[in-house]
């Protein structure tokens, strides 16, 4: 029987939820909290009203969606990798929840047994294209897969993360088996 703001203020913490938010608000902070972010998503028209195929095309609302697949259902890396093409590899830890550090990522996808799916590798800037014009300079590439290596092979060989064998396809390596396939 105390005033509210003292009470709320030494009113026992929500425990630790592992992997969760990680925040430990008071039981009523925490109501309070979830109460008005109810409110202002059952309020919003957006969310409430247009939030249909109709509205937005299956496209559109597939691309809005959530996926629980990506470190706790992250949407924000697609944006970043969009407007910075060619800087963060596609599964890099690093952007995959970019509002924390490349080490707490990497503590999450161990946690969710997700880690080996991603690549810790920095960002850097991508590769300046070359565009080759001739037939010499084409056949010269095409005939040197040592010196230009197939730009997808590396990513096409770790979609099926190790679980399928891809070697044999004539466009998943540059192997000289590959290139005699192709």
């Amino acid at each position: 029987m105390v005033e509210m703001y003292p009470g709320v203020m030494i009113e026992e913490i929500k425990p630790v939820r592992s992997p969760g938010v990680g925040k430990c608000p008071t039981y009523s902070v925490g109501r309070a909290v979830l109460a008005d972010a109810i409110t202002l998503v059952r309020s919003d028209r957006f969310l409430t009203i247009e939030f249909t195929v109709s509205s937005l095309t299956a496209w559109g609302k597939n691309e809005v969606q959530g996926d629980p697949e990506t470190l706790g259902a992250s949407m924000l890396y697609r944006p970043i990798q969009r407007g910075l093409p060619g800087w963060f590899p596609y599964n890099s830890i690093a952007v995959m929840q970019p509002m924390y550090t490349k080490k707490a990522n990497i503590d999450i996808a161990k946690k969710l047994g997700t880690i080996n799916q991603y690549t810790t590798d920095d960002p850097k800037p991508p590769k300046r294209p070359v565009l080759i014009t001739t037939v010499a300079g084409i056949k010269q590439a095409l005939d040197n897969p040592r010196m230009f290596p197939l730009g997808w092979a590396k990513s096409l060989n770790t979609v099926f993360d190790g679980k399928k064998e891809l070697s044999w396809f004539m466009l998943a390596g540059d192997e000289l088996s590959n290139y005699k396939h192709r």
